[in-house]
């Protein structure tokens, strides 16, 4: 199951902590909540049970089983879910209205995984976390994110200058986040596989 990079977490506690560091406004507002992964459907599920009764989530997921077996795993919260099959990187995105700039960066005319406003909450698989994260940044249309990464990749992505774990992804980031925080870190254990380095 993790021939992709996947790596499902199932602990309630760490479940529950990133559903806490969600702005709460976003469960019921008209951005739109956004994952990449559904794998087990643990995070996805929590996540349609906490959006307001007339919202539904987007979601993007590669593995085919793994999207089979979701709808029925949902049950009742399977219709609020809109599910897209398919590499979230071969996503061709939707054209936006105009051109935006953030702080003199110019950002991407298509949304990368939304037409309207969008806030990402994802566990994303190890190999491909740092690409989607640099096409979110530059996505006009995405408002926020959380996101659970490897720890290497956090400390690149929250990293100040003048810090050894300053680089690309560093600027990228700091020239559009009002606030980068590292919110908590994972262990090996509630993973499954676990991770030789944990996130």
């Amino acid at each position: 199951m993790a021939l992709l990079g996947q790596h499902f977490l199932h602990d309630p506690h760490y479940l529950e902590q990133i559903l806490q560091s969600i702005p709460h406004a976003h469960f019921a507002d008209a951005v739109q909540v956004v994952e990449i992964g559904v794998g087990l459907g643990d995070l996805t599920a929590r996540l349609l049970s906490r959006l307001g009764p007339s919202k539904s989530l987007l979601a993007y997921e590669v593995d085919t089983r793994l999207a089979q077996r979701l709808r029925s795993a949902l049950g009742d919260l399977s219709g609020r879910l809109e599910l897209v099959v398919g590499d979230v990187m071969q996503c061709k995105g939707v054209k936006d209205r105009e051109k935006k700039q953030i702080k003199g960066l110019a950002l991407s005319q298509c949304a990368f995984l939304s037409p309207e406003p969008y806030f990402l909450v994802s566990n994303l698989p190890y190999y491909i976390a740092t690409p989607i994260l640099t096409k979110c940044l530059r996505d006009a249309l995405c408002v926020g994110m959380v996101v659970m990464v490897q720890k290497e990749v956090a400390l690149k992505f929250c990293a100040t200058e003048n810090h050894s774990d300053y680089g690309a992804l560093s600027v990228l980031a700091s020239s559009v986040c009002c606030e980068r925080t590292l919110l908590f870190e994972v262990p090996p254990k509630p993973l499954t596989p676990q991770r030789c380095n944990p996130p």
